[in-house]
């Protein structure tokens, strides 16, 4: 469950260019952000504290997600 939780905040972010924390778990409409905390701790994920959206994915990352098939298997 939470790492299925996690995927999904993981693949709702990849759609953002930024996120904080409230963001990623409103998004995903999720009622607590235990999957976007534990997100935010991967070393795929930067944090810049002086912006609005403190976060961001590698964009590496964020384009992986963003062509992946929706079909494909995550594991």
């Amino acid at each position: 469950m939470y790492a299925d939780n996690e995927r999904h905040v993981l693949r709702s972010a990849a759609l953002l260019d930024a996120f904080s924390v409230p963001l990623a778990t409103q998004v995903r409409a999720l009622t607590h952000d235990s999957a976007a905390l534990r997100l935010i701790e991967r070393p795929f994920v930067q944090e810049d504290p002086t912006g609005l959206w403190p976060f961001h994915l590698r964009q590496v990352v964020r384009s992986t997600l963003r062509n992946a098939d929706d079909h494909s298997d995550d594991r």
